[in-house]
Parts: structure tokens; sequence; C-alpha cells
């Protein structure tokens, strides 16, 4: 894949702090598992909460993108897809080419991957995630309740190029859809989480442990891996099956699960300038399917 360069990020959480403690009486045992103390939730829409993520990184960064690719499983209508509307209320060229993503916690991977394939042809690639999860979640479902976090995030790409993606990991497991699903009229979400950390641990970890060998081979040092952050259940568990690998980062406590924008958060959260080293981002969930890969720098 092309080089490029990751020129700035922005994000925004739903408007609403959500203390866990406030929600049940036995809140620290599931804190102790989840490690997420609060999550955010909006009364407004994805599309808004993406707005103002973008917003903010072209504030910063004054730049009329030559594509924007948006990532949403919350988008707010069945059609057209939610990369128009925001292309129309972010006044970018009508020039610029628009790939809407329907995935989940992949989804910054996925349209990372799909940024890189096309930035030797364009100079700048605007990458949207937003997702509005809490509205999908069943009241009574605390499993999924003291995790999920509405919030949005907007990355630039550059074709300044500083980074590669020099390994691609993708595993699909397409039978288990079910394990975490939402049907149509207004049925809720379901998550089965023993099967999902199954294929976590099945798929994710070997991928990752492969990238970390690539560095080796190559005498490169990878201190910087951004995974997803589902709960600390599965980093905790992800980074113990690890081979010589680094302490993962974690941002979850206070953020919870922003579903796609995860990993950006994270990546911003931790003041990381990820155009100066090799790192690792895997992310992982609805399918269900993971995208891993290694970034080596020029």
């Amino acid at each position: 894949m092309e080089p490029f360069s990751i020129l700035g990020i922005e994000y925004e959480l739903g408007e609403n702090k959500i203390d866990i403690r406030d929600l049940y009486k036995n809140s620290e045992r599931i804190i102790e598992k989840t490690g997420i103390k609060c999550v955010h939730e909006t009364n407004l829409i994805a599309e808004e909460l993406a707005y103002k993520a973008s917003k903010k990184l072209l504030d910063k960064f004054p730049i009329d993108p030559d594509v924007l690719i948006y990532v949403t499983q919350s988008q707010k209508y069945i059609l057209p897809g939610s990369g128009v509307l925001l292309h129309d209320r972010l006044k970018i060229s009508k020039d610029c080419k628009i790939f809407d993503i329907n995935a989940g916690c992949s989804g910054f991977v996925q349209g990372l991957i799909m940024a890189s394939s096309m930035i030797s042809s364009h100079k700048n690639i605007l990458i949207i995630c937003a997702d509005q999860y809490r509205d999908k979640l069943d009241p009574d479902d605390r499993s999924t309740k003291v995790v999920f976090s509405d919030g949005a995030s907007a990355i630039m790409i550059s074709s300044r190029p500083k980074i590669k993606i020099s390994v691609l990991k993708s595993q699909i497991k397409g039978d288990y859809y079910h394990m975490l699903v939402q049907e149509k009229d207004g049925k809720k979400l379901h998550m089965s989480g023993r099967e999902l950390w199954n294929f976590t641990r099945e798929n994710i970890v070997p991928d990752i442990n492969e990238v970390l060998e690539y560095f080796k081979n190559k005498d490169l040092i990878c201190d910087n891996i951004f995974i997803h952050q589902a709960s600390k259940v599965v980093v905790d568990g992800i980074e113990k099956e690890l081979i010589n690998a680094p302490r993962l980062h974690r941002n979850y406590e206070n953020r919870g699960n922003t579903v796609s924008s995860t990993i950006p958060i994270l990546i911003k959260d931790k003041k990381i300038d990820i155009n100066s080293i090799n790192s690792i981002l895997s992310g992982f969930g609805v399918g269900l399917m993971s995208y891993t890969v290694g970034i080596e720098t020029l």
C-alpha cells in the first residue's frame, strides 16, 4: 500500500456523561470487570457528533478533502448514506469522492486501509467514524449498557509519505454474525460476550503476534499497539496471550466503547505521533470480522 501520514485527529463524545455507579448497586464488581467507570450518551444523532468532530478537525486544518470515507452503523436514513449529508453540511467541494462503510468496531482500520490504497492519487482523505449504539440497547441488558458510548471521530489522511501499512491481516467468521446483531423493526442489539471473546482469542491474538514477528524479523522496534477498546476483560485477555509484546494502550475507563472510534480516540488521548513510530492497529467486532495492520515508519 502507498505511504501516507495522519495529519490530525479530533473527536466528540455524547454530551451526557453517565457514571456507572449511578446505574447499579453492585457497580464496583461491574467496573472491576469492564474497567469502564462512565459512558457517554447523546440526545442528538450520530451524524451530529460526526459533524462536530469533523468541524473541529477542519477548523484546525482548513483543507478541502479529495475523498470522504464515512464509517457508521447509526445512519439517519436507510438511503442515502450519511456521507452525502456530511459532505453537504461541511461544505466540501463537489469533486470530492464519497464512500460509506457499514462497519462497527473494525471500521476505522477498514477506512484506513481504503484511504492508503487511494492516497497515491488523492492529496487528502477525510475519514469520519460515528456511532450511536446506546440508542440500540435493551434497557434491561446490563452487559451492554455499562460498555457502549456514543461518539464520533474525524481523521485527516495526507499524501505526505511518513508511514505505510506493511502488514495486513484480516479474519472473517460470517457464521457467527448473530453473536453481535441488531435486527430491523426496532429490535435491540444482541451481544454474546463469550462467543465474541472466543473469536478474539482465536483470531486477533495470532494476527497481532504475526505482525509483531514481522517487526522483529526486520529488527524494528514496535512499542505501540492500539486495539479496539472493547472493555478491560478483552484488552487484558489479549495482552496476556501476546508473545513478547509491549503493554497495550488503554482509555476505556472514561470513554467507554465508542465502536468505530475507539482507536482514533485512543491515539488522540495518548498524544502519540503515530507518524514517527512503528505501531499496530487492530479493530474487531460486528461481522464477526477483524482487521489488523502493521504501520511502519519510512
